[in-house]
């Protein structure tokens, strides 16, 4: 008996993913990835002849019973891929296994998508081209990839890693291999994805099939001006099927808000948040002093304790911090967190998501982690939220200044108009990371909007735009810019004593210091103000 290292990864994700019209649609698209992986797992955990153990997530059956039958059943709490291990003959036998395991996921969707599709069009006996139409967009529409790697020398600790390597640029070979098919489209195509054809009866005329059929059902959520292929239509209608299959958690699979619930009617801003664990794979690997504290040897129990711990953090910490926020979770899969929250408990969720990740229920104390936030208008279409978002983190992760690179936070305000403005400034202060960017956004925001005129930001751009060639910031001695600061806050404060003005100057020299640009910092004060109006307005509501 031979013993083998096995990664598995569904897909596809991206594109599934940012397919959303709807924040029911954003939901869906990762429930129904984590939940297809859930089921997998299983699978994989069942097979009794091949004595398989996981190694990421760190999961068992139990804990996946758990947490299906527990009050977080509805939170996409699975990452599209897992590692395992087990026993096997020959390579044969693991392709078998895998081979299984691909029908385990491809069934367990085209489950989903016939109850999705039977409740809109019957039992579809009358409707043959439908059926056709979506078994075909079903069958090309899931992506499996998988590989895997003899491991011939368990003794030695470096081995297991080596191995594991040697398994994911398999995997990263197998993807970058893979067939595109040109999918051929005789009707309209879908409104939600726009590649492929919405479901219809054949004739092309005929652009409101699913509209005609669709029950009357407040779990359908399709609006007459929509067209749906089949996918789509298994995500929109995913949550009332969820519904009827844990029956007994009633307090499950409630409708997901939509931005409107995020807002008010004062305030009709929201903001949308996407975290990412900083260098990932260098903490996997342990290398670049990247290693969890306790740990020499980067061997399975190794992975198995990172595994261990992303899952606790993604698992309990992360639904906790974002449910005390009255913000809603739309996954958490291991260092991965997308969720949505109102304006006034932001600064303060980000700053508990962003300590937590680098605590004991979080990855470890040396861990950084990058964070996108978009502050968006409720009619802004959601697709273009998302891409913002997604941009936004990039734009974190490549956050460098003389100190530190990466562990940034950009922030990004679309406002009704369409106008965007953007910054990225790092969590800390200090390399000891004590000093919080985010504590002192908190404190600007309270003085921005109480203490210093509407017209201070306008004035302040007036005196140093002369000096910032192209937006950059100025090469002037610290006490001249430290000196201006206190003259433009002077003038634009409301009966600020002398501790008040210099804790203030204090405050705004700091955030100066960390931006990298001039138009960069103007941009942060700008959202801090925007942030401390709107809050205020709401507060008058109340």
């Amino acid at each position: 008996m031979k013993t083998y290292l096995f990664v598995y990864s569904i897909g596809p994700v991206q594109s599934f993913i940012a397919a959303a019209r709807k924040t029911e649609d954003f939901w869906s698209s990762s429930y129904l990835l984590s939940y297809l992986n859930e089921k997998t797992i299983r699978a994989a955990l069942e097979s009794k002849q091949h004595n398989v153990k996981l190694l990421s997530p760190a999961v068992t059956i139990e804990q996946l019973d758990e947490q299906m039958g527990g009050g977080s059943a509805d939170v996409a709490a699975l990452p599209n891929r897992f590692l395992l291990r087990l026993d096997a003959n020959q390579d044969l036998d693991v392709i078998s296994f895998a081979k299984q395991l691909e029908q385990r996921t491809i069934v367990t969707f085209q489950e989903l998508a016939t109850d999705a599709i039977n409740k809109v069009f019957g039992t579809l006996n009358e409707h043959q081209y439908i059926k056709r139409l979506a078994d075909k967009q079903l069958s090309e529409f899931v992506e499996i990839f998988w590989a895997f790697e003899e491991w011939t020398n368990k003794v030695e600790n470096a081995s297991y890693n080596n191995i594991r390597l040697t398994v994911e640029k398999r995997l990263a070979s197998v993807k970058n291999n893979r067939i595109f098919t040109i999918q051929a489209q005789n009707a309209l195509v879908c409104t939600v994805c726009g590649s492929r054809e919405a479901l219809n009866t054949g004739d092309i005329s005929d652009s409101t099939i699913v509209q005609k059929n669709v029950v009357k059902d407040k779990d359908a959520r399709i609006k007459d001006n929509e067209r749906l292929c089949a996918v789509c239509l298994t995500k929109r209608l995913a949550r009332g099927i969820f519904k009827e299959r844990f029956e007994k958690e009633k307090q499950l699979f409630q409708p997901f808000p939509s931005v409107f619930d995020f807002a008010t009617q004062s305030n009709p801003y929201y903001a949308i948040i996407m975290m990412d664990g900083d260098d990932m794979g260098k903490w996997i690997s342990g290398i670049d002093n990247k290693i969890l504290s306790g740990f020499k040897n980067i061997d399975e129990a190794y992975h198995e304790e990172i595994s261990r711990r992303l899952t606790v953090f993604s698992g309990q910490s992360v639904p906790n911090i974002v449910k005390q926020s009255k913000g809603r979770l739309v996954y958490a899969g291991g260092d991965d967190v997308l969720a949505f929250v109102p304006l006034d408990e932001l600064l303060s969720m980000i700053q508990s998501l962003r300590e937590v990740f680098s605590s004991e229920n979080g990855l470890d104390m040396k861990a950084t982690a990058s964070m996108g936030v978009v502050i968006a208008h409720k009619k802004e279409p959601l697709q273009r939220v998302l891409t913002t978002v997604r941009e936004l983190e990039g734009k974190a992760k490549a956050y460098k200044n003389n100190v530190q690179q990466k562990d940034a936070v950009a922030f990004g305000l679309i406002s009704k108009s369409g106008q965007i403005r953007r910054a990225i400034v790092p969590w800390y202060l200090d390399e000891k990371k004590q000093l919080s960017v985010i504590e002192i956004m908190i404190r600007l925001r309270e003085v921005l909007g109480e203490t210093l005129s509407s017209t201070f930001l306008y004035h302040f751009y007036d005196a140093f735009s002369p000096i910032m060639p192209q937006g950059e910031k100025a090469d002037l001695a610290q006490e001249i810019i430290d000196l201006e600061f206190r003259r433009l806050i002077s003038r634009a404060s409301k009966n600020l004593n002398q501790n008040e003005l210099n804790s203030l100057t204090e405050d705004l020299l700091k955030i100066y210091s960390i931006s990298l640009t001039f138009v960069g910092f103007l941009h942060l004060l700008e959202i801090i103000r925007f942030m401390s109006g709107k809050i205020a307005r709401k507060e008058e509501d109340q």
